[in-house]
């Protein structure tokens, strides 16, 4: 039996999906392997049924987002632990033993592990603590992180190369022992993309479990291209972030912060759509980042 099975959802991925696939494969040589494909229109069942014969395919008629997606490649496993990884994201060390060891030894739920960046530099790994003033901040300071300050950004660079206890990890690559998984109740999806993450990983801890950051697992994690933020991005990250500051700080305080994240989307879209026009990657975000700030107000 495998010890570990790795779920990849799947969305119009492209080629990049070949290079998260032999990074598992590199890395984990005897894991399985499932892509749940969200109703692609790129022809991916078709390419990894060709490319990659020995894949589980599973395709959804329409497109049920990331967490279902997980949930969905998850049931029934018989591995004892289940990695779920980004269509994005390459696995560029992955020490078995070790992980194993660290779920067995310390009793950890869920792990994580350094994220680098397109520029093979670290990047944020870990999650901040997430209440309606942080995640507020954390919209108001949006500017500032384009000059390479990330002051009350939602993730961290961690500080140690040690195993440390941690809030949350992102959801771009998360190990789970497959017992504790199923516990949970697997991702909560009324969560259609984004924030998923945090919000299993606080359910986790209320129920005793921990999560932890181990940097000797190290993966990469596309921004694809240069395509800069987006949209729907946007939209669903505000959205997710309302229902979960709702359900821990209720809802009047949790709703304000939102709403005022949501005009900081607007006012700093406006802005960056004129002053950044000759930029093509922070025009895009700047205009994406208004729409999206947008769309949650008309959808509230």
């Amino acid at each position: 039996m495998e010890n570990f099975h790795a779920i990849i959802p799947s969305f119009n991925p492209g080629e990049m999906i070949s290079s998260c696939i032999l990074s598992i494969r590199e890395n984990i040589p005897d894991s399985r392997i499932t892509v749940v494909d969200n109703n692609s229109e790129d022809g991916t069942p078709e390419f990894l049924e060709k490319n990659f014969p020995e894949v589980e395919i599973i395709r959804n008629s329409t497109n049920l987002g990331f967490g279902s997606a997980c949930n969905m490649g998850s049931r029934g496993s018989d591995c004892e632990y289940l990695i779920f990884i980004n269509q994005d994201a390459q696995i560029n060390r992955f020490p078995i033993e070790e992980v194993i060891q660290v779920f067995s030894e310390n009793e950890y739920s869920i792990i994580g592990g350094k994220v680098l960046s397109d520029e093979s530099l670290p990047s944020p790994s870990v999650g901040a603590r997430v209440t309606p003033i942080s995640t507020l901040m954390h919209w108001a300071t949006m500017p500032l992180r384009l000059i390479g300050l990330r002051w009350f950004d939602m993730l961290e660079i961690p500080d140690s190369e040690e195993f440390s206890q941690v809030l949350w990890i992102p959801g771009s690559l998360m190990v789970f022992r497959t017992s504790d998984f199923a516990s949970l109740g697997g991702f909560d999806e009324s969560f259609f993309m984004y924030v998923e993450d945090v919000e299993i990983c606080y359910r986790a801890e209320s129920r005793g479990m921990r999560t932890g950051y181990l940097p000797s697992i190290i993966s990469f994690h596309s921004s694809r291209g240069g395509e800069g933020m987006s949209r729907i991005a946007v939209h669903h990250t505000l959205n997710n972030q309302k229902t979960f500051l709702s359900r821990r700080h209720g809802q009047l305080f949790s709703i304000s912060a939102i709403t005022i994240s949501s005009l900081f989307c607007i006012v700093y879209g406006l802005l960056g759509s004129m002053l950044l026009f000759p930029f093509g990657r922070f025009r895009r975000s700047s205009v994406n980042l208004l729409l999206g700030g947008f769309d949650f107000i008309g959808n509230s």
